[in-house]
């Protein structure tokens, strides 16, 4: 599919939000998206940054959207998927026939888990790279979005909650892509060995350190998000209080001490803050849906990963293949971690621009 230039408003837009989309940087927004978000927007009939684009975004339209990514992504993943199961049928062919006692049903399961860790090492590989090239670009759309949106905040009277807001996003950003490189993408598969190793010999007994390492992740991930979401929620209670009392002293000072045309003046400067208000919602609207597209296929795919594992390991565990199924449960609790942190670096772009859509300056 051919992807249609993406432009930063339609013809049916106000000019004069049309000149503040331009000067404000808001334009450059749509053209670090990658190819494929590009084509997601387009799909969303999101095709230009206005606000009428915005507003027009239904369920319905989300909802082919989503049915269609999964098509795609389920046919992917169903490939790898008959393989895994053509090794469980065969594994539990093996073990209907072969003679009692001796080493050769142990060297089977190993064989058979050994067979499933290599037809799932390549795609899971390549999921992962996926994972990490998908919260850097979220990452760098972070990096042009959230200065211009504090920007826009700033020009509209909020300027004490847009240097709070821009100070902990893009701090927390860096932070999650450090810590995703150089912590959890590693510890995730040193720990997908170590469940191979579990499942192809049981005596050496790693399940309950997979477990533990799989639990503290999560736990870190929710007390991270818990922590980012108060700050922020703190800071824009406090920030958006300040922001008004400046606001109504600017608007006193215009309509007080500039005798004859002060009151014309500050009805003025409120139909520019009014503006510059719908500027902000624009922005913030679309960086929200921008967000949610970056990580929409990475999401789906992982859901699709862990629903098939849990299905094939329920399949395993009912053909008398517990080693292969153990071994399918624990790839789909790491994916789980893997789908926590995807989740997370969505989602701080999403509700931390939604927090600040809600907190406003003024009456």
């Amino acid at each position: 599919m051919a992807l249609m230039p993406l432009t930063a408003a339609g013809a049916g837009t106000d000019p004069l939000l049309t000149e503040q989309l331009t000067e404000s940087g808001a334009a450059e927004l749509l053209e670090i998206l990658p190819d494929e978000t590009r084509q997601l927007l387009q799909e969303l009939n999101v095709t230009e940054m206005s606000h009428e684009a915005v507003f027009d975004l239904n369920l319905n339209g989300v909802l082919t959207v989503l049915l269609k990514t999964a098509g795609l992504l389920t046919r992917e993943i169903g490939g790898t998927m008959l393989s895994v199961w053509g090794i469980l049928l065969l594994s539990a062919l093996l073990d209907g026939v072969r003679p009692d006692g001796g080493a050769l049903p142990r060297v089977l399961h190993m064989a058979s888990v050994l067979a499933c860790s290599m037809v799932l090492l390549t795609p899971l590989q390549a999921l992962m790279s996926e994972v990490q090239t998908a919260m850097t670009a979220t990452a760098s759309f972070q990096l042009v979005f959230v200065p211009v949106f504090a920007g826009i905040m700033a020009a509209g009277g909020q300027a004490v909650t847009a240097g709070k807001y821009a100070t902990l996003t893009i701090g927390a950003a860096q932070s999650g892509g450090v810590l995703l490189s150089s912590v959890v993408l590693p510890l995730l598969r040193t720990t997908l060995a170590m469940s191979v190793v579990s499942s192809v010999a049981p005596s050496v007994r790693m399940d309950g350190l997979c477990d533990w390492v799989r639990k503290t992740m999560t736990n870190l991930l929710s007390l991270m998000m818990t922590l980012f979401m108060t700050v922020l929620s703190l800071h824009g209670a406090v920030g958006g209080a300040a922001d008004s009392l400046a606001d109504k002293t600017v608007q006193f000072i215009i309509g007080s001490s500039i005798p004859v045309v002060g009151g014309a003046l500050s009805q003025a400067y409120g139909t520019v803050r009014g503006s510059i208000r719908l500027l902000k919602t624009t922005v913030g609207a679309f960086g929200m849906i921008a967000a949610g597209a970056l990580i929409l296929p990475q999401l789906i795919s992982l859901m699709l990963w862990r629903t098939m594992l849990d299905l094939s390991a329920a399949a395993g565990e009912r053909l008398g293949q517990r080693e292969i199924g153990g071994l399918l449960r624990n790839i789909s609790a790491l994916l789980g971690v893997l789908l926590g942190v995807v989740l997370c670096s969505g989602l701080m772009v999403i509700v931390s621009a939604g927090v600040m859509l809600l907190v406003r300056s003024g009456a």
